[in-house]
């Protein structure tokens, strides 16, 4: 696959008009979709990634980092909790083409819970650095610490 996969300019006005119709609707417009249940699954992801990402641009900054997990968990629980109508409503392929594709997605979820953590973390850490260096160290000193971490 080269670094620019053929596509139309049909498939991106569908794309557009999913995620137009996802931001109207919610969740219960891809539910309803007509498309398989692989389809339904990978739009779900491309949608959500490009809500995070559009919430993430708009904060600018780490003040949605709760909010970024508290999204990651719902998915996972999603994900996790994923049944599928009636019993036997799937073929033994489709069930293994679903399972593969859950791995997948839990694995890629993991790994952004583990991000925002981090972050979350690294603010915690920020903000006792901060109240500490403010309450035990005057202007002067407050400046020569800024000085230094510049040179980090």
């Amino acid at each position: 696959m080269t670094k620019y996969p053929p596509i139309t300019l049909g498939a991106v006005n569908a794309l557009e008009e999913i995620v137009a119709q996802y931001a109207d609707n919610g969740k219960e417009y891809l539910k309803e979709a007509p498309y398989s249940l692989e389809i339904k699954t990978k739009l779900q992801v491309i949608v959500t990634t490009l809500f995070t990402a559009k919430r993430e641009t708009a904060s600018h900054g780490f003040a949605d980092v709760k909010d970024l997990t508290a999204e990651v968990e719902e998915i996972y629980s999603n994900l996790k909790n994923f049944k599928v109508g009636e019993e036997g409503a799937l073929s033994a392929t489709e069930q293994i083409q679903l399972l593969k594709l859950q791995t997948t997605l839990l694995e890629r979820l993991l790994a952004a819970r583990e991000r925002t953590t981090g972050v979350d973390e690294f603010i915690k850490f920020r903000e006792i650095v901060l109240d500490f260096v403010s309450a035990n160290f005057d202007a002067d000193q407050i400046n020569d610490f800024k000085l230094r971490l510049e040179s980090i």
